[in-house]
């Protein structure tokens, strides 16, 4: 098949060789080099005009420094684990100065950086970008790759990246790590399902964000995921009994259930510890209204008599009864052992975006401090995604400090020694007024607005801003 777009670059590199020929001055052969150079770039893959950064322009003259802002270190007694960093500047100043005592050291890397939606969410060169620039997409991945650059070489032999994005965006970026981190070093597209429902003037409601992920070499993944690790909703499995060593936590079911395939077979009577027989819907004689038990009267035996049912007073019937089978983590309903090491799936249901104001109104006294952070629990999983538990987490767009409180409570949660580096700026003082005190508070403990105390994780911090020296 013929490559029409080749045969035609060729037709006219072989003209600009008979142009050079009659070419003497350097100036003109010069500008022909470059139109050359232009023609033979590579022509598959992401293409955009590069936009240079004023900063860009200081680190040519100038060096980043780091320099500790002491009086905001935290230092907790008996803490003799290290420090966690928080480090105010241009997310680029600091990845640039990481770089010389980082590389090759940051385990994982999570950043939820700007979506570019045109709705002023995207300052670039201390300009708003909105969606009438005709730069706009090109601006945001000079912006990105540059970042992401100098963020591959800190990154560990054995570390993954976690990148936070939406539809304005995700393919662009999709071809851009593809570039930088390498196509073959592609996991997975994380879909997460932010909220349950939205209006869409468009007609379709968009309920899903998702979060790009890339290690620094697929060949050492089996030392990165934790596929023994059983992913699960803590809040529903939350009871144990004498089993739990073989069949692990579990939470309760209702076994009556109403239904259009009414059988009388299913709708018998199941006696109380009191002796008193309990029908479905609680009801205490035999009434054909569609409601059945969901198991036969062999298997409610067997479950009986094997733990998997109980019969415990009803919350919804004064002096009636209830009857409840269970549903445990690592066995089936009849006993069967189901895989505890099932591989974590690239959807996050579990977890809704009103979570994150709810969780940073906790800890400002019910004030709305922020508006654009994730929820904690979701940087909370995708930890335990990671084998790791003394993990070195970065994350450069730090905003309010969800992935400082993510590692500190999961943490707490798990035994984990995981450290974190979070960088900001410090644009309407967030630095220093959202992201600092939201990490003293959760470090030394804090009162909620109903007065309520909430216990510290006891950890250390240093506070670092980035300066400047002449080169």
């Amino acid at each position: 098949m013929t490559n029409l777009s080749g045969k035609k670059r060729q037709q006219m590199l072989e003209f600009l060789e008979k142009i050079k020929e009659g070419l003497s001055d350097e100036t003109s052969l010069s500008t022909v080099r470059d139109i050359e150079e232009e023609l033979t770039t590579r022509k598959y893959g992401l293409v955009w005009e590069k936009h240079e950064e004023r900063i860009d322009q200081e680190m040519q003259t100038k060096v980043p420094v780091f320099t500790e802002i002491k009086e905001r270190r935290i230092s907790m007694a008996g803490r003799e684990d290290g420090y966690h960093y928080l480090l105010e500047g241009d997310n680029l100043h600091s990845l640039r100065l990481l770089g010389e005592t980082c590389r090759k050291k940051v385990d994982c890397i999570y950043i939820d950086p700007p979506y570019n939606t045109g709705n002023k969410d995207f300052i670039y060169d201390d300009a708003i970008v909105d969606e009438k620039d005709g730069f706009r997409h090109s601006k945001w991945l000079s912006f990105m790759s540059e970042r992401l650059e100098a963020a591959k070489e800190l990154l560990a032999d054995n570390g993954v990246i976690f990148i936070s994005i939406d539809d304005n965006e995700v393919y662009a970026l999709k071809l851009l790590c593809d570039e930088i981190m390498g196509e073959q070093n592609f996991v997975t597209n994380i879909i997460w399902q932010k909220k349950t429902g939205a209006s869409d003037a468009r007609g379709i409601a968009t309920i899903t964000e998702y979060i790009l992920v890339y290690v620094k070499d697929i060949r050492r993944a089996d030392q990165i995921f934790d596929k023994n690790y059983q992913a699960y909703d803590r809040k529903r499995y939350r009871f144990t009994d004498e089993y739990e060593e073989e069949r692990g936590p579990f939470y309760y079911d209702s076994l009556d259930r109403g239904s259009v395939r009414y059988s009388d077979a299913l709708n018998y009577a199941i006696e109380a510890p009191d002796g008193t027989p309990v029908y479905p819907n609680g009801r205490t004689e035999f009434v054909r209204d569609g409601w059945t038990w969901k198991w036969s009267r062999e298997k409610v035996k067997w479950a009986r008599e094997n733990g998997f049912l109980e019969i415990m007073p009803s919350s919804r019937k004064e002096n009636g009864w209830a009857v409840r089978y269970k549903i445990y983590l690592n066995v089936d309903n009849e006993g069967n052992p189901v895989e505890k090491c099932a591989p974590y799936k690239n959807v996050i249901q579990t977890v809704l975006n009103a979570n994150a104001a709810a969780d940073i109104k906790r800890i400002f006294q019910g004030e709305t401090v922020f508006k654009y952070s994730k929820p904690v629990e979701l940087i909370k999983i995708l930890l335990r995604y990671l084998k790791k538990k003394d993990a070195l987490v970065l994350d450069f767009f730090a905003g309010s400090g969800t992935t400082g409180q993510a590692v500190l409570e999961q943490n707490r949660q798990d035994g984990g020694k995981r450290h974190f580096i979070l960088c900001t700026n410090n644009e309407n003082h967030i630095c220093e007024e959202i992201t600092y005190i939201r990490l003293k508070r959760v470090i030394e403990g804090y009162r909620m607005k109903d007065g309520g105390k909430v216990e510290g994780i006891p950890a250390n911090l240093k506070y670092f801003r980035t300066d400047f020296e002449e080169k």
